[in-house]
């Protein structure tokens, strides 16, 4: 017989998960619930709520718009789940009480409707009351396996299935030292693991391992988890992003039963991924339950199904926060090495592309190099200096022989500062009248004079010496190019 030590360990994590990595939405949450009486334990699976109504004995399917024209053969137990592969598993053993000779377990296949039986071996039978069931491993059409476990038991069972039917010399009871009740789900959780929720607070993982029964003291210890872990049914383990999560059952205290959830990592049992308000003033219902399952639909989504029996069921949606695309280019309406020219006073608005186009933060910051000279603002829109104070900078240049003033106005991503663009912007301050020289004063004359000597009443063409005289008696020379 093919024997499994089982080791307590937290599965496969090696990456850590945090708040901003990941966004939650719900997706819907309907009131619409059958009486939790009879239905006391569903899982969620393609958007839909799976349902054993054990006085009817029928599997009830529920969506978005409430209960569905799906049905199924079901039990008068209280247990259902799926294997990995999707199929309905049933308990149909006695309820309440311990099982008797001759108990099976039923899967379903809910897109054809075929159906199997899984007959019990009596030396795996267990000891106690079994209410609920966790996820079973692989398919038991083929090949695969159902673990549980009872009060007071000491063991974990393990249900053999080799194509499609009861494997004997696989199925056996495999002692542990944890805490059991009948409320407890033992849950297969990939190829060689499993995630033990013991309902009255706490949860582990379990590594199987071939060619023993022993287990490992030093690690099979309680994994104590988020404080808003309250004592309901209903935590599960899933794989995502390279990543383990929990989603289980929360209360505005540890110790009682509402009707919350939550999403941890399992490294990080104490960061809060999602929480959801807890509404209800008591017990839900009377069996302490509370079912949450995730559903991974690809590598980017996963789907969580919450359950509350008497409540409410609701879907939300958890996926990949977008990663982040930076900009890699800036570019504006000129040319290539084009400079712009302007007169004082004159405006010129810059258009500006951030490529890619699917950048996350395509702000962009303008900034000029001589504020005195030219001005941008917060939306690109270049002016040449006020035309109040062009007088002066006229006199300035005439003085200084620099008419032009070039200017750079550099737009400069604001996600990343090393991605940035150029404009050149050359401003032309060009004496040309009399009026420009000075029009705070009166002038009564004004001599050209050209490089030869010669002079005139107006400019020649080239390099000019202006001569102005004004009614006060003073005058000013300047430099001029016509």
């Amino acid at each position: 017989m093919k024997k499994l030590l089982l080791l307590a360990a937290v599965a496969g994590m090696t990456l850590a998960a945090n708040a901003q990595d990941y966004t939650f939405t719900q997706l819907w949450k309907s009131t619409d619930v059958p009486a939790s009486a009879d239905n006391r334990q569903g899982f969620g699976m393609n958007g839909k709520f799976y349902i054993n109504d054990k006085a009817n004995k029928k599997v009830v399917v529920y969506g978005e718009n409430g209960l569905t024209n799906e049905e199924f053969n079901g039990s008068a137990n209280c247990g259902i789940n799926r294997d990995q592969a999707g199929n309905i598993v049933l308990l149909a053993g006695t309820f309440p009480g311990a099982w008797g000779s001759g108990v099976e377990f039923k899967v379903i296949n809910p897109e054809t409707g075929d159906e199997i039986s899984l007959e019990v071996p009596d030396d795996i039978l267990p000891a106690a009351r079994i209410d609920f069931l966790g996820v079973a491993q692989v398919t038991l059409f083929e090949d695969g396996a159902i673990y549980y476990t009872c009060a007071g038991a000491g063991n974990i069972y393990r249900l053999g299935v080799t194509g499609g039917e009861t494997d004997y010399d696989y199925s056996y009871a495999i002692p542990v030292d944890l805490s059991a009740d009948n409320m407890t789900t033992v849950h297969a959780y990939g190829e060689d693991q499993l995630f033990y929720n013991y309902r009255s607070a706490w949860f582990i993982f379990l590594n199987l391992v071939d060619e023993s029964i022993e287990v490992d003291k030093t690690v099979s210890t309680q994994q104590e988890v988020a404080p808003m872990k309250n004592s309901s049914n209903g935590a599960f383990a899933f794989n995502f992003d390279g990543k383990d999560f929990i989603v289980f059952p929360t209360a505005d205290t540890k110790t009682n039963y509402r009707d919350g959830m939550a999403v941890v990592a399992a490294d990080d049992p104490n960061t809060v991924l999602l929480a959801t308000d807890v509404l209800a003033t008591g017990n839900p219902n009377t069996f302490q339950s509370n079912w949450c399952n995730a559903e991974v639909v690809d590598e980017n989504t996963v789907l969580i199904y919450h359950y509350v029996p008497g409540m409410f069921m609701e879907v939300y949606k958890m996926e990949k926060a977008a990663a982040e695309v930076l900009p890699a280019s800036i570019s504006l309406n000129i040319e290539d090495g084009q400079e712009i020219s302007l007169k004082p006073g004159e405006t010129f608005q810059l258009e500006v592309t951030v490529l890619p186009a699917d950048a996350t933060n395509k702000a962009v910051t303008f900034s000029s190099s001589d504020e005195s000279v030219v001005s941008v603002d917060e939306n690109g829109l270049v002016k040449a200096l006020d035309a109040d104070k062009v007088a002066e900078l006229k006199r300035r240049a005439a003085e200084e022989g620099d008419q032009v003033k070039s200017v750079t106005v550099t737009v400069t991503s604001d996600a990343d500062p090393t991605v940035k663009a150029e404009a050149i912007f050359n401003v032309d301050y060009t004496a040309t009248g009399v009026e420009d020289i000075n029009s705070a004063k009166t002038v009564s004359s004004v001599r050209y004079f050209n490089a030869a000597g010669l002079e005139a009443a107006q400019a020649f063409d080239g390099v000019n010496v202006v001569i102005t005289k004004y009614t006060d008696g003073t005058q000013s020379v300047a430099k001029v190019v016509k």
